[in-house]
């Protein structure tokens, strides 16, 4: 099984190796084994190369107050409402699922390209059911920025920006009922609300 450190312990641990640490002592004092260490001074620093798994550590816009792409969030909450749902998978990441008729080809990309844009680094997973595609991509921030769903369960509607943030709450919610009109088609393969029968 294969465990993602964060960045901040791989910088953590190369500090130390180049302070004089050594191997054995800097495993233990960030839980990996002597071989981890090795390696991601090896990669890192001896050849250079940039962190392979950024899509897993990207920063979430409500905990980390970082920007976000306003209209294709707004949109892509709009889908989720329509025929999209959450699933918790493990350790904690949630999988947004959209589902649409598979006849409708450059809308399935356009929903690719919206999970995209709203967690950058994110990786689609397009899967083909009977009659519509499932478009995926996990993310344990997903309940964070639909509110409805998890954490903030008591919060109707989509995620409302801080007062005196600049950014218009206002757009996000026309927008998202924008993305609701859009003929989808693909209910009668996946049940009500987009979910799996039997799910």
């Amino acid at each position: 099984m294969v465990h993602i450190r964060s960045w901040e312990i791989v910088v953590d641990a190369l500090r130390d190796s180049d302070s004089g640490m050594r191997d054995a002592v800097n495993a233990s004092k960030h839980g990996v084994a002597v071989r981890t260490v090795r390696r991601w001074r090896r990669v890192y620093q001896r050849e250079q190369k940039a962190r392979g798994q950024t899509h897993t550590t990207v920063p979430c816009p409500r905990c980390h107050e970082v920007s976000i792409d306003e209209a294709a969030y707004a949109e892509l909450f709009g889908w989720y409402l329509g025929d999209g749902y959450l699933i918790e998978a493990r350790r904690g990441v949630y999988t947004l699922s959209v589902f649409n008729d598979a006849c409708y080809v450059e809308l399935n990309l356009h929903i690719a390209d919206l999970m995209r844009r709203v967690k950058p680094g994110g990786r689609p997973h397009i899967r083909r059911i009977t009659g519509c595609l499932s478009t995926s991509v996990g993310w344990k921030h997903w309940p964070c920025l639909f509110p409805q769903h998890g954490r903030d369960a008591n919060t109707r509607g989509c995620w409302a920006w801080p007062t005196g943030s600049g950014r218009s709450s206002e757009n996000i919610r026309r927008t998202s009922c924008a993305g609701c009109s859009i003929p989808m088609g693909a209910g009668s393969a996946t049940g009500r609300h987009g979910r799996l029968q039997g799910n």
